[in-house]
């Protein structure tokens, strides 16, 4: 479910890859200039994206409906990226500035800020605070960012409507792992229960060693490696040439097929198709990406991921990274669909006349798989397992 939308780094392109598409699209077009540090909100609607050639970028907010810019020129400081890869609320309306120094300074601006006038929120609880690499769950319910002091994982509570966040609290230390002390690109799942993230020995996927690990947000401390997704005892072809290289994961906005999905970058190969070095230089070596499915209800000290798959459509040829994972942005009712996730009224029922199915922003009695919920109760598979997470009536997980 939905698009994935990526960053050819050597080319310079933000590209996407939508469902089913056997090539990329190169969707921006030639009008926009070398698009770089990309966020989609997970509904899909808007895009925030860097333009031009660093250090001298413009930073712009794209909606993905229209196909138009609905606020350019948010303020840049000339020399930095001041919006790259910012922190943007599910429903597009909230954009919060990273200030992780991956390219020199970035962040300048602490707050949130609307993201279709570029003007401050005025008392959000951010600001004053240098958020690194900020990520807000699919749901609205969390924001989780590194702290720019001591490095370690940090989550608020965040309320959509009030635009507050509340309740900062340490979900995994830094100091905690020693061999990759370097926590960087939390990502929250649908239920916000959940946050995957890197560590390293540094920032960034240039040439340094690094993988992907869980935290439990009920249960701050706790931290397992996700050693399926990052194929720790996996007898790759390649050997020791093929660990510790992933970075940079994301979640999509919902579950499907029992699962949650996380898309992620990785520097290993892809059987005899895509070889060579790891690293040689920016804009050079393996770069690729590959999509895990995790447990939607994890067990306790368990490894909750699976083991990867290249993710097909993408260009083999290009370095690809900043895997973001988005919805499609919704239809309107009366239009053709397969699953009430794709709506704007949240539900994919029967139409008139040939009975297809179609955009509704009603249903009668239980709501289906993929349709729009409040709690569990609401959906149909309710006494099978089916539950409601981040809004949508998910199936439970194969037995």
């Amino acid at each position: 479910r939905g698009t994935i939308y990526y960053w050819a780094i050597n080319t310079g392109r933000v590209m996407r890859i939508q469902a089913g598409a056997t090539a990329p699209d190169d969707f921006l077009g030639a009008s926009v200039t070398c698009p770089s540090c990309h966020t989609v909100s997970a509904n899909g609607q808007q895009l925030v994206m860097n333009e031009g050639t660093w250090p001298s970028e413009t930073s712009f907010n794209y909606n993905l409906q229209s196909s138009s810019n609905t606020y350019s020129g948010f303020a840049v400081t000339s020399g930095s990226s001041e919006w790259a890869l910012p922190g943007v609320s599910p429903d597009g309306t909230v954009v919060v500035e990273n200030f992780a120094p991956l390219r020199g300074t970035i962040g300048v601006q602490t707050g949130a800020y609307n993201a279709a006038t570029g003007a401050a929120i005025s008392s959000t609880g951010l600001e004053g605070q240098q958020l690194y690499m900020p990520a807000f769950s699919p749901d609205s319910k969390l924001l989780a960012y590194v702290d720019s002091i001591t490095g370690d994982l940090h989550a608020y509570d965040w309320d959509q409507t009030a635009k507050k966040a509340t309740n900062d609290r340490v979900i995994v230390t830094s100091a905690s792992n020693t061999t990759y002390p370097m926590i960087q690109f939390p990502t929250v799942s649908p239920d916000h229960q959940w946050i995957v993230y890197g560590r390293g020995t540094a920032l960034g996927s240039l040439g340094v060693p690094g993988d992907l690990y869980v935290a439990s947000v009920a249960s701050p401390g706790t931290e397992i490696p996700l050693d399926a997704l990052n194929g720790a005892t996996y007898p790759f072809a390649a050997g020791s040439r093929d660990r510790d290289l992933d970075y940079e994961p994301t979640f999509a906005p919902v579950a499907a097929g029992g699962y949650f999905w996380v898309v992620f970058h990785s520097r290993r190969t892809w059987g005899n198709a895509i070889t060579g070095p790891a690293y040689v230089a920016e804009g050079n070596g393996v770069k690729q990406l590959w999509v895990a499915a995790f447990d939607q209800a994890p067990k306790a000290g368990k490894d909750p991921s699976h083991s990867p798959f290249y993710l097909p459509g993408q260009d083999a040829t290009t370095l690809n990274m900043r895997g973001y994972w988005a919805l499609d942005p919704c239809k309107g009712n009366g239009q053709g669909c397969q699953s009430g996730v794709e709506c704007c009224g949240g539900y994919c029922a029967g139409g008139a006349g040939d009975g297809g199915l179609v955009c509704a922003s009603t249903t009668t009695g239980c709501a289906q798989d993929g349709d729009k919920c409040v709690k569990s109760s609401d959906c149909c598979g309710a006494s099978s397992g089916v539950t409601c997470i981040n809004g949508v009536c998910s199936a439970p997980p194969p037995q």
